[in-house]
């Protein structure tokens, strides 16, 4: 009877934090604005603006290059002609190892100092951001990656969030490099820096839940 009991009690809590779960992605995702279709070839820009505080996914909008051959590097992949936009709005990449190129344009049209670029997902081995430069080079700003020191980043959120480094009015393009030994999930999209707050803090109290759920079943 204990035994009956004990179980039972395990299979609600599995619930509960799984409906917690679910009921936080289908707020945070479903029926979000998606982004006007681009040209292929070089990036146009996508808009920043007021709006831009309720993220949208990004999947069918940047760019991707897979590089299988590892033809590409900083000083070569502006020239590419072989950058695609993907069908899905998380794409994702299932090789055991895996060299992804993206890029895209954006204008900040907002009065937000800060644009974030966030992947929302934090098994990534090595990736790379480089801004465009007018002289067409790439400067690099960020490497970054779960192979390297986390002590050595700019913020302590868990997934990978960049500072674009864009002040209102102005714009860029950039490119990111990823290499990763595992297969890849590109949940990428842009934010101000109290909504990444604010995903940061619901993911946080989420993995609380999914951490006493199993210390409760010990």
């Amino acid at each position: 009877m204990i035994l009956f009991i004990r179980t039972t009690r395990r299979f609600i809590l599995l619930f509960v934090f799984l409906f917690i779960h679910i009921q936080y992605h289908s707020s945070l995702w479903a029926g979000l604005p998606q982004a006007p279709a681009r040209i292929i070839g070089r990036p146009q820009p996508l808009i920043f603006s007021e709006d831009s505080y309720t993220p949208f996914l990004l999947g069918k909008d940047i760019e991707i290059l897979q590089d299988g051959s590892n033809t590409y590097n900083a000083a070569n992949i502006v020239n590419s002609r072989e950058f695609l936009k993907k069908k899905d709005e998380v794409p994702q990449f299932l090789m055991p190892y895996n060299n992804v190129w993206g890029r895209f344009s954006i204008i900040n049209k907002s009065t937000h100092p800060t644009i974030l670029f966030n992947i929302q997902y934090p098994n990534i081995s090595n990736i790379t951001l480089f801004k465009l430069l007018p002289s067409g080079i790439l400067k690099e700003m960020y490497v970054r990656g779960n192979s390297r020191n986390f002590a050595q980043r700019e913020n302590s959120f868990v997934n990978f969030i960049f500072d674009l480094q864009l002040p209102p009015k102005d714009g860029g393009t950039y490119y990111f490099n990823i290499k990763s030994g595992h297969p890849v999930e590109l949940r990428m999209f842009f934010s101000s820096l109290p909504k990444a707050v604010e995903i940061h803090s619901l993911q946080s109290i989420i993995m609380a839940l999914y951490i006493g759920i199993l210390l409760s079943m010990l």
